[in-house]
């Protein structure tokens, strides 16, 4: 899994200056029993006709189709469901369809701060925001401590929209909830993701908590992970990047330089493998757009990105990584408006759990023990 915060806010930092198919592999990846997500061959206008008809001569029942994405890229994207049937057979039924350029399963993406234990440095105390100082905050500040109109998306858990330290620096009629949520809330109010919001912006001299990277800001929150297994869907992740695009396409002059995405999965596809997959293309009809960076951080298994895992990984009693395994989605290759960033400690080391590569690892940032705003007006450290 990966490290989410300050690598976040590090890219935000930056970000703010300046189908011919192959065969399916094995799938080493936990997915959702049943569901795969496709792209379609069809008028992207007839989208859920489109999707209709596949289903039923595949025997699936056509669950939602993402009307913007489709948009962006001239191809149908639906996500489809058939009870009883094993995720391989089902993609393996919708490949064999003349109408379907490629089909994955609806994989599940573990978020990032539970495979790594934070470390026990003396050196931290808590309500210090060394991160801050180390990424030269104060040096940016004498320009500009932010402004509400430069939104930020932030793919992870939903925020706490009434933390004292938080409201007003949220975007709450642009953001989202995509994964099913008990609670009915929009915004599911979840730790990790109110965690990221105030390291990206918490509200800055008010004599409250924290303070972000910017002091003022609006951030657009696309809940993505279940609030009861804390994993998120390969659909989730889709819609969330459906929604970003509808937005750009609805509002040409929003400014949403940034999206922070630290989460992931393993594929036992090679990076050139895993483009000729629906959730890549997601990712590329969102980078096409050139208005907006995609800071994923570069991963918590300790491994070197591009090279496959060396050895297997485990997670809860159960295996999290095979070897020969891709994490995934720092493996994606093509896009080229991404930045995958490392994790540091207050040493200015790397972390223990950081991936690294000195070709695919742009930056490092503060990413150990940071302090941050958490639900019900409470503060804590993660990494």
């Amino acid at each position: 899994m990966f490290v989410k915060k300050n690598w976040a806010c590090f890219a935000l930092s930056v970000s703010l200056l300046f189908v011919v198919l192959v065969p399916y592999p094995a799938y080493a990846a936990e997915s959702v029993p049943g569901e795969v997500i496709v792209m379609l061959r069809g008028d992207v206008t007839q989208a859920r006709g489109k999707a209709e008809s596949v289903a039923r001569r595949s025997g699936a029942q056509q669950l939602e189709t993402f009307d913007a994405l489709s948009e962006a890229t001239g191809v149908i994207f639906a996500r489809f469901r058939s009870e009883g049937r094993g995720n391989g057979a089902l993609v393996s039924k919708f490949s064999a369809d003349p109408d379907v350029l490629c089909a994955m399963p609806n994989y599940i993406f573990q978020r990032s701060n539970r495979f790594a234990d934070a470390p026990n440095d003396p050196s931290y105390v808590s309500g210090d925001l060394w991160g801050l100082k180390r990424i030269g905050a104060d040096v940016a500040w004498a320009i500009s401590s932010g402004d509400a109109s430069m939104r930020v998306a932030v793919m992870d858990g939903g925020v706490d929209v009434t933390h004292e330290d938080l409201r007003g620096n949220v975007d709450v009629d642009r953001s989202r909830y995509f994964e099913k949520n008990p609670t009915g809330d929009s915004l599911h109010l979840e730790e990790h993701g109110t965690h990221v919001a105030g390291t990206i912006g918490a509200v800055g001299d008010n004599d409250i908590g924290v303070v972000g990277v910017n002091w003022r800001t609006s951030v657009i929150s696309l809940g993505i992970f279940d609030p009861e297994t804390e994993n998120e869907t390969t659909a989730a992740m889709i819609g969330a990047i459906d929604h970003l695009l509808a937005i750009f396409r609805d509002e040409p002059d929003i400014r949403i330089p940034a999206v922070n995405m630290s989460f992931g999965t393993h594929f036992s596809q090679t990076p050139l493998e895993a483009i000729d997959t629906p959730l890549w293309h997601a990712f590329k009809a969102l980078d096409n757009t050139g208005r907006i960076v995609l800071s994923i951080a570069a991963g918590n298994e300790g491994f070197e990105l591009g090279a496959p895992a060396p050895y297997r990984l485990m997670l809860g009693g159960e295996v999290y990584c095979e070897v020969g395994d891709y994490p995934y989605p720092n493996s994606y290759i093509g896009l080229n408006n991404t930045i995958l960033v490392g994790s540091t400690r207050s040493d200015d080391k790397a972390s223990e759990f950081s991936c690294w590569s000195a070709k695919h690892v742009l930056i490092a940032a503060p990413g150990s023990e940071i302090l941050s705003t958490t639900p019900g007006d409470q503060y804590k450290p993660l990494s």
